[in-house]
């Protein structure tokens, strides 16, 4: 039987490393369902924030990247003109664009599908959380007049739209209304865990090691975490990685980081490649994330599968953690609940704190090897065809 093939539209993929989340979808996608779909990758020819193309990598043609066909766009060719050339040139069953408010990977192609210049292909949408009320008020007046022009002209209707969660499809329905009628849950992957041997005890007494491993944009709410560690009386360490894509928001941070005062210290460790990712989890004892809306989260589940707790707003799918026994959601209206959870997690003892990151961590394998969550990614794509 032949698979289907499902052409990707990703702004940034593999070699790049500052691409965040669904960079990381994908990648667990292809390796998670490789053997059952033919994927097929369009992404830009360079890494998120970069002015300079991939080194040894030929841009605007095929070639196999670790297993999976990837075409490297190039600037000049992201047009409604170059979209329309490479996607009706490319065999395909279905179309798959990974954000709703890209403009250059969502919004052209959809403009070049308007106006009758692709092949007619089941299309997925896929807004990776940005239709979340907490993603919305960030630049709000922008989003509201694109959503009223978008609406207008049709561009989104006759998708099949994938939410990675139920509270997704309910910003889906607030959103756009009658025009995301074809919703399908399906979560996004987690990766394939590897064998990892803890062995970064807690010793009472010393610091907590605290990590914030992201994007430093508004929707990641650093300054949320670092206004937080300003009422901490216990010693922290707080190390900080990502890429700076908003220098004003950066700035802000940077203020708030001078501000800081014993016991807690703050660090910027510049950014992080991704396949330093896990060894530097393993270094800490708790991963302080209080975004401002996730439709997954794959850093945290990549924190959990190091057996690192996690420490998070409530506003992910990643819900009830203090019940089980693998961190804490907590409400971005009560800063003083999240000083709580670092004061308990400072004070736990080291046999504790042994059983927390070993909780953790079985956790987090139980939910990567879910058949559930794999079988509706395959009925994600089965359905739309």
């Amino acid at each position: 039987m032949n698979r289907l093939k499902i052409l990707i539209l990703l702004d940034y993929y593999l070699p790049g490393f500052n691409g965040g989340g669904p960079l990381r979808s994908i990648k667990n996608l292809v390796d998670q369902l490789g053997d059952d779909f033919d994927f097929r990758i369009i992404t830009s020819d360079r890494d998120l924030g970069s002015d300079l193309p991939y080194d040894e990598i030929q841009a605007d043609t095929w070639i196999n990247f670790e297993g999976v066909n990837v075409y490297y766009i190039s600037p000049g060719n992201l047009s409604i003109s170059g979209w329309s050339k490479i996607i009706s040139n490319t065999e395909h069953d279905i179309l798959y664009l990974n954000s709703f408010f890209q403009p250059r990977f969502t919004f052209l192609p959809l403009m070049a599908r308007r106006l009758g210049k692709l092949p007619s292909k089941p299309t997925i949408v896929a807004p990776r959380g940005e239709l979340l009320e907490g993603c919305l008020k960030i630049k709000s007046l922008k989003k509201t007049i694109y959503l009223f022009l978008a609406k207008s002209i049709g561009l989104y209707k006759n998708l099949n739209w994938q939410a990675s969660s139920k509270f997704e499809v309910v910003s889906f329905k607030d959103v756009m209304g009658s025009v995301a009628s074809r919703i399908q849950i399906a979560t996004n992957l987690p990766p394939i865990p590897q064998e990892i041997n803890i062995e970064n005890p807690r010793i009472s007494g010393t610091p907590l090691k605290v990590c914030f491993i992201s994007r430093l944009t508004q929707e990641k709410n650093l300054e949320y975490a670092l206004q937080v560690l300003k009422k901490v009386e216990v010693p922290v360490v707080f190390d900080i990685y990502g890429p700076k894509q908003d220098e004003e928001y950066w700035k802000m941070c940077e203020a708030l980081i001078l501000e800081q005062k014993e016991p807690v210290s703050v660090s910027y460790c510049g950014e992080l490649e991704h396949k330093f990712i896990n060894e530097t989890f393993l270094k800490y004892d708790l991963f302080f994330f209080p975004s401002k809306g996730e439709n997954f989260g794959h850093v945290i589940i990549e924190a959990m599968l190091m057996g690192t707790p996690v420490l998070l707003s409530d506003t992910t799918p990643w819900r009830s953690l203090r019940e089980k026994g693998v961190g804490w959601d907590l409400s971005l209206d009560d800063p003083l609940s999240f000083v709580k959870a670092i004061n308990d997690a400072y004070n736990a003892t080291p046999e504790e704190y042994k059983v927390f990151r070993e909780s953790v961590r079985q956790y987090a394998i139980e939910v990567s090897l879910d058949k559930e969550a794999i079988k509706a990614s395959k009925l994600l794509f089965l359905d739309a065809s």
